[in-house]
This record gives structure tokens, sequence and C-alpha cells, in this order.
């Protein structure tokens, strides 16, 4: 498979290698069931900010990390689990901006665009609506 589209998770991926155990392969395919892990918890996160309370956003996480979709890109080496992840960091960072009207907010957005244009260029179709 040829990732050179992919730049961040190029450079993500490479950081992952340097861990000490199992194999390259394995190791790569750890940073996407991370990705999705850590998309799980930001997630609750954003839902726990909007609805005002930790146990009601338990359902938002956990539909979203047990979503047979999820677990399918969250076991392999692919780009989508890092799209997930840098989505839900940007629907945390919206919220949190629309909550608070806070720039600083939207300066990470903004971040988290661009890496996420490094990473898979579907980002655009949450980008475009929050700009």
């Amino acid at each position: 498979m040829d990732f050179s589209g992919y730049p961040l998770f190029l450079l993500i991926g490479k950081l992952f290698t340097l861990l000490p155990w199992g194999s390259v392969a394995w190791r790569v395919n750890l940073m996407s069931s991370a990705s999705d892990a850590l998309a799980a918890g930001v997630l609750y996160l954003t839902a726990a900010r909007w609805l005002g309370n930790l146990v009601d956003a338990l359902p938002a996480a956990f539909v979203f990390a047990f979503t047979p979709l999820i677990w399918t890109y969250a076991l392999v080496a692919e780009v989508f689990a890092l799209n997930n992840l840098l989505i839900t960091i940007l629907l945390y960072l919206a919220l949190s901006f629309f909550q608070t009207k806070n720039v600083k907010y939207a300066n990470y957005g903004a971040l988290v665009i661009g890496l996420g244009l490094c990473n898979q260029h579907t980002i655009v179709m949450y980008a475009l609506p929050l700009i």
C-alpha cells in the first residue's frame, strides 16, 4: 500500500515504528488503534461538554467505539482512524469556540484542519461548514 499522499500518517507512523516491541506492521496498526481509542475519548469529552453531564455522554462514545466500521479501520494501518481523531478534535474545538467565543479555539481548529488536510482531504466536508 502506498501512503505517499498522506504525510501526517507517515510521520506519526514513523514515531510508532520506534516503539521497542512487536513487528513494524504491528506498531503501525497500533497507531490506528490508538487513534480511534483517542477519538472515542475526545468524542466523550465533546458530548460531556455539550450535554453538561458525564453520564449522558457515555452512549455517544460507546456507540462510536463499538461500531463495526470503526473496528474495521482501527485494526489495520489506514488513514481513517487518524482522520476520526482529527475530526473529533475539530468538533470539540468548534463546540468550545461556540460556547466561549474564545478565539484560541478557532486558532487551534485551523491548525487541526491543516493537519487533517495532510492526512485525508475528506476533512474539508467538516471544515467548510465550520469556517
